[in-house]
């Protein structure tokens, strides 16, 4: 086990802070694509307590009776239960529920630049995940107001909807679909490219 003996030989190193990636759309969405056949709010990723779910569940009581809610995935290991959970809420509620389950990857893209309204209503760091494959598929996702988010809004403007209440701002995207795509040429980023060389660049300076 390493001992450090004399402190003086501790050196400081600068802290970075380095963003996540986020690829550009591989293509745009219009307006006209989203929705098909259910008017819902969708939420992508594992399924586990404090993704949001059930946010976007009480929140339905507030939009029109057609409206429900589609979990893009499945349950976390451990969590199966929480669909049931899930479930008897928007029964009780008399609100229709689906989960897709595994989405392969071929077929995301499609499946995300379809969906009506597209949610990442979970506030942790997690979301990040969820924000950016909305934003790659070309849709700008509802979000809660959070440290993440209000860093990303300021290097990427307008390409998420905050919100403080989510059944306004669903309520808004149900009747204005072309504010839950992105408009073409809207920057994003940094790409993978830009963030190793951030990493490079840190551990660079680190070594010295």
């Amino acid at each position: 086990m390493l001992k450090l003996t004399d402190r003086r030989s501790l050196r400081a190193v600068p802290r970075a802070v380095i963003p996540l990636p986020i690829e550009s759309p591989r293509r745009y969405v219009s307006p006209a694509e989203v929705g098909g056949t259910h008017r819902d709010l969708a939420v992508f990723g594992f399924l586990y307590p404090g993704k949001g779910h059930a946010q976007a569940l009480r929140a339905l009581s507030e939009l029109p009776a057609d409206v429900g809610l589609t979990a893009l995935g499945r349950p976390s290991p451990g969590h199966g239960h929480l669909v049931e959970e899930l479930q008897r809420q928007a029964h009780r509620r008399n609100r229709r529920f689906t989960v897709t389950g595994y989405i392969p990857d071929d077929r995301l893209q499609e499946v995300l630049a379809g969906v009506a309204v597209p949610v990442a209503p979970h506030q942790h760091l997690s979301a990040s995940g969820s924000i950016n494959s909305w934003l790659t598929a070309g849709r700008r996702p509802l979000v809660p107001r959070s440290r993440y988010v209000e860093e990303l809004d300021a290097r990427c403007p307008d390409v998420l909807t905050i919100y403080d209440d989510l059944a306004a701002a669903a309520r808004h995207a149900l009747d204005h679909p072309e504010s839950t795509t992105l408009r073409p040429g809207v920057p994003l980023g940094p790409s993978l490219d830009d963030v190793g060389a951030l990493y490079a660049k840190a551990l660079a300076s680190w070594h010295h």
